[in-house]
C-alpha cells in the first residue's frame, strides 16, 4: 500500500504514451517508405545513363556503348568528359553505319561532311573492340566531334563545357558512370552496396517498431491491468522484495534487447560487407574463368599445386637431358674431329714416305755413279750454292748502287745549274733594290717621315741611316736593310690604289686651304703641301697642325669646363632629378593598380624600373642626380661621366651634331629597364619571366596583357594634356585562350586604370560586374549564308538589345 501514490503516477503517465509511441511509428513508417523507394528506384535502374520517358526506344547501339577513353586520362578529365557528351544528348545518341549520330528522337546531330576538326574527340576517346558497330563508323563519330575545339562545329571539354552548332552548355558530375566497362562496372558494385545498406536500414527499422510496441504497450489494457493489480496489492515485506527483483530482471531484459538490437545492426553490417567481398569475389572468378565455390577453388588450388610439383620434377629432367645431349653433342664434334686429324696426318705421311723414297732413289744413283761419300758430296754441294747465292747478291747490290750514284750525280749537277742561275738573278735584284733604296734614303720627304716616327723599338733616326754603298755585297745591304727596317713603323697591308684613292680624297678635303703635289720619283710617291708653315713634308705640316690644335684644345679646356658645369649644374640636374622622380611615382602608380589583379591561381604581376645591370655608371649616376645636396666632389663626378657620355656619343657618331649627341648622353631612360615580376601563387614567391617560371599559356598570357595595360596606361599618363587626351587601347582578338573569371578581372584592371578599349574576339562578351557599362556588336554567319548583326548593351548588371540604328545616330 506504501507504493499507491506512485502507481497512481504512473498511471498518469500512461496518458501521453500513445502519442509518443504514435510519432516514432509514423516517422519509423516515412523512412521505410523512403527505402523502399530508393530500392525500387535502384532495383529499377539498368546499364547506361536514364533516358526520359518520351524518348523513343531504338535497336541501335549508343555512343556510350561504343567508345572507351584512353589509358592516360585521369577520373576527373573522364568525368567531365563524359558529363559534357551526356549534356549534348551526344552519349545517348546511336551510331548508324555511314559514321553518323542520331539522337532518340531521330534527329542526326553529328555528320561526317564537312571539316573536320583540328583536334578531333579520337584524341581522348577510342571504339570499344566489343561494340556491334564498326570500327570505321565509330571513328567517322570521334572524328568529326573536337575536343577543346572552339573552331569546331560540335566540340566538347573536360570540364564539362560543350557546343553544338549556336547551342552551347555545361555539366559537371564526380564520376565516370557509363562510358568504360570499368566504370559500369563500379556502378553497379556501388548499386549492390547501397541495396545492402537500405536492406539492413529496413531491418533495423523493422527491430525499431517491435521494440516501440514492447515500450508502449496499449494504454487502456495498460490501465485496466494496473487497477486490478492494485486493488489485490498485498503489503507484505516479501512482495516488495519480488517487486524489486522484477525491476532488476526487467533492467536486465531491457539491457539484453538492447545488445540484441546492436547485435543485430552489426550483423546486418557485416551481411552486407560480406555480400559485398562476395560480389567482387565471383566478378574476380568469372574475369579469370575460375569456380567460385570454396571446394572447388580448394580442388583447383590442389591441382595447381599439383601441377606445379610435376612441372619442376619435368623442368629438371629436362635439364638433365639437355646436360646429356650437350655432352653427347661435343663428344660427337670431338670425334669428328679426331677424324679430320688423323685422315690429314694419314695423308701427309704418305706423302712423306712417297718423297723420302724419291730422294733416296736419287742418292742411291749418285752413290752409284761417284766413288765418294753421299755426306761429303751434299755438304760440298750445300756450301757451293750457298757461295754462288752470296756472289749473286753482291752483284745485284753493287749494280743497283752504280744505278743510284749516276742519278744521284746528275740531279747534284741540275741543282748546281739552277742554283748558280738563282744566284745571278738575284745578285742583279739585289744591285738593282739596293741601288732603289739608296735613291729612296735621298728623298727629303721620306727622311722627314723617319725622323718623326722612327718606330716604338728602334732607337735609329734618318740621320744615322746611311744609304747603302757596297751594292754588289749582300751582309752590307742586308745590314742596311734590318735598321731601315727596325726604324720604319710596322705596315699596315694597304695597297698601291687604296693608298691611290686615299690621296685623291685627300686632295678634295684640303684643296681650299692647302696646295698639295704629288709625284713619282724611283717609284716612290712623293706629296708636298704648301701653305702650313716652311716644312711642306706630310710629316712636317702634320706637327704644324698638331701643335696648332694643342694650343686651341688648351685655350678651350678652361672654358669648355666652365660653360659644361654651369650647364649641367645649373639646370639640368634638376630636370633629370624630376623626371627621374615622376618616372618612379608612374611605376608606383603602376604597381598600385596592379596590387588586386590576380589569376584565379593567385598568379599577380609586379612592375619595377631600374638601373640597366650593362651600364656601369647608370646607378652612381641616378643616385647623384635624385640626390637632394650634393659635395663638390659630388658634383664633380656627375660633371665627368656626363661629359664622357657626351664624348661617347660624338665618338659613336661624329657627323651628327651637338644637339644630338646632348639629346643622347642624358636621355634618363637609356639608363633604366623596366623588369617585369610574376607574384605568387605561393605568399612571397617571387619569379622572372623566363622558361623556368613553369606557368600555363592561359596565366603567360595574363602575365602579357597585364604588363601590356600597364605599360599603356604609363604612356597615356605622361601625356602633355592628361585631362582631355583621349585614353583609349585597341586590341584584335583580344583573350584568346584565357578563362571568364581572369578576362573579368583583366576588363576590370582596364576600368580601373580609365582606358577605354575597343575589342575583337571570338565569343567575347564581357559582360562582367567589373565592367560598368559596354557596347557589344556580334556578327554571325553560318556556312556561305548573310551575315547578321545584333549589338547588346551592358549596363553593369543586366544585357539589353539595342537597335542598331542608334550606333549611327
Amino acid at each position: 500500500m506504501d507504493s499507491l501514490p506512485a502507481a497512481r503516477s504512473a498511471l498518469n503517465d500512461l496518458a501521453g504514451a500513445p502519442a509518443e509511441r504514435e510519432r516514432r511509428e509514423r516517422e519509423a513508417r516515412t523512412a521505410r517508405e523512403d527505402l523502399v523507394r530508393e530500392q525500387a528506384a535502384l532495383e529499377a535502374v539498368g546499364e547506361g545513363p536514364e533516358q526520359a520517358p518520351w524518348h523513343v526506344r531504338t535497336d541501335g547501339v549508343p555512343l556510350w556503348r561504343a567508345v572507351e577513353f584512353v589509358d592516360t586520362l585521369g577520373d576527373d578529365d573522364r568525368a567531365g568528359i563524359e558529363a559534357a557528351l551526356l549534356s549534348a544528348g551526344f552519349l545517348t545518341a546511336t551510331v548508324d553505319g555511314e559514321g553518323r549520330l542520331r539522337a532518340l528522337g531521330g534527329q542526326v546531330l553529328v555528320s561526317p561532311r564537312g571539316e573536320p576538326p583540328a583536334q578531333p574527340l579520337s584524341t581522348v576517346l577510342r571504339p570499344d573492340p566489343e561494340a556491334d558497330v564498326p570500327r570505321p563508323a565509330i571513328e567517322a563519330v570521334l572524328n568529326t566531334i573536337g575536343f577543346e575545339d572552339a573552331t569546331a562545329v560540335a566540340s566538347v571539354s573536360r570540364d564539362g563545357r560543350w557546343h553544338n552548332g549556336v547551342l552551347r552548355g555545361r555539366h559537371t558530375a564526380e564520376t565516370p558512370r557509363c562510358i568504360g566497362r570499368p566504370a559500369r562496372e563500379a556502378v553497379i558494385a556501388a548499386r549492390r552496396v547501397r541495396l545492402d545498406e537500405i536492406r539492413a536500414e529496413l531491418a533495423r527499422i523493422d527491430l525499431a517498431v517491435e521494440q516501440l510496441r514492447v515500450d508502449y504497450p496499449d494504454a487502456a489494457y495498460r490501465r485496466a491491468e494496473i487497477d486490478a493489480h492494485l486493488s489485490t496489492a498485498p503489503t507484505s515485506h516479501a512482495l516488495r522484495s519480488a517487486l524489486e527483483r522484477r525491476r532488476h530482471a526487467y533492467a536486465h531484459v531491457r539491457s539484453a534487447a538492447n545488445t540484441a538490437v546492436e547485435l543485430r545492426e552489426r550483423a546486418t553490417t557485416l551481411r552486407a560487407r560480406w555480400t559485398a567481398e562476395l560480389d567482387a569475389h565471383r566478378t574476380a572468378c568469372e574475369h579469370f574463368g575460375v569456380p567460385g565455390d570454396v571446394p572447388e577453388l580448394e580442388a583447383l588450388v590442389a591441382g595447381c599445386a599439383s601441377a606445379e610439383t610435376l612441372c619442376t620434377e619435368l623442368a629438371r629432367d629436362l635439364g638433365d637431358v639437355l646436360a646429356a645431349h650437350l655432352r653427347f653433342t661435343d663428344a660427337a664434334e670431338r670425334r669428328v674431329q679426331a677424324t679430320a686429324e688423323r685422315i690429314d696426318s694419314e695423308e701427309i705421311a704418305e706423302s712423306c714416305r712417297y718423297q723420302w723414297h724419291a730422294k733416296a732413289a736419287v742418292v742411291a744413283a749418285q752413290t752409284a755413279a761417284v766413288d765418294v761419300d753421299a755426306a761429303d758430296l751434299a755438304r760440298e754441294l750445300r756450301d757451293s750454292e750457298a757461295e754462288r747465292a752470296r756472289a749473286d747478291e753482291q752483284f745485284r747490290r753493287t749494280v743497283a748502287h752504280r744505278d743510284h750514284l749516276g742519278r744521284a750525280v746528275a740531279e747534284v749537277l741540275q741543282r748546281c745549274a739552277a742554283a748558280r742561275e738563282r744566284l745571278d738573278r738575284d745578285r742583279r735584284e739585289l744591285a738593282a733594290a739596293a741601288e732603289l733604296l739608296a735613291a729612296h734614303l735621298q728623298l727629303p720627304e721620306l727622311r722627314a717621315a723617319l725622323e718623326e716616327d722612327p718606330g716604338e723599338d728602334s732607337t735609329a733616326s734618318a740621320r744615322t741611316l746611311p744609304p747603302p754603298i757596297h751594292l754588289e755585297d749582300p751582309d752590307h745591304v742586308l745590314s742596311v736593310t734590318r735598321t731601315l727596317l727596325a726604324a720604319l713603323p710596322p705596315r699596315t697591308g694597304v695597297d698601291e690604289n687604296a693608298m691611290l684613292v686615299t690621296l685623291q680624297q685627300f686632295d678634295r678635303d684640303l684643296t681650299t686651304r692647302f696646295d698639295i703635289e704629288h709625284t713619282v720619283t724611283h717609284g716612290a710617291h712623293r706629296v708636298r703641301i704648301a701653305g702650313a708653315g716652311d716644312d711642306a713634308t706630310p710629316a712636317g705640316v702634320c706637327a704644324a697642325l698638331t701643335r696648332q690644335v694643342e694650343d686651341g684644345r688648351r685655350a678651350l679646356s678652361q672654358r669648355e669646363h666652365d660653360v659644361f658645369t654651369g650647364f649641367v649644374l645649373g639646370g639640368v640636374a634638376d630636370e633629370l632629378r624630376r623626371r627621374i622622380e615622376r618616372a618612379r611615382q608612374v611605376i608606383a602608380a603602376m604597381n598600385d593598380s596592379l596590387a588586386d589583379s590576380r589569376t584565379t591561381h593567385g598568379i599577380g604581376v609586379r612592375i619595377e624600373w631600374r638601373p640597366g645591370g650593362e651600364d656601369a655608371d647608370a646607378a652612381r649616376l641616378t643616385q647623384l642626380l635624385t640626390a637632394t645636396e650634393r659635395s663638390p666632389g659630388d658634383a664633380s663626378d656627375l660633371v665627368g661621366m656626363l661629359r664622357r657620355r657626351v664624348e661617347s656619343a660624338h665618338a659613336a657618331d661624329p657627323s651628327a651634331g651637338y644637339a644630338q649627341h646632348l639629346s643622347q648622353a642624358l636621355d634618363y631612360r637609356r639608363w633604366h629597364e623596366v623588369e617585369v615580376t610574376i607574384l605568387g601563387p605561393e605568399p612571397d614567391r617571387e619569379r622572372r619571366i623566363s622558361a623556368r617560371a613553369k606557368i600555363s599559356q592561359g596565366e603567360t598570357r595574363f602575365v602579357s596583357y597585364v604588363t601590356l595595360f600597364a605599360a599603356a596606361d604609363g604612356y597615356l599618363s605622361g601625356l602633355p594634356d592628361t585631362g582631355t587626351a583621349l585614353r583609349l587601347v585597341l586590341l584584335d582578338d583580344a583573350f584568346a585562350k584565357i578563362d571568364d573569371p581572369t578576362i573579368g578581372e583583366l576588363m576590370g584592371l582596364l576600368v580601373r586604370q580609365d582606358i577605354d578599349f575597343v575589342m575583337t574576339g571570338h565569343a567575347l562578351w564581357g559582360c562582367v560586374p567589373e565592367v560598368p557599362e559596354l557596347d557589344v556588336y556580334e556578327v554571325r554567319r553560318l556556312a556561305d549564308g548573310a551575315a547578321v548583326t545584333t549589338r547588346v548593351h551592358w549596363d553593369g548588371r543586366v544585357r539589353q538589345l539595342r537597335p542598331l540604328t542608334e550606333l549611327q545616330t
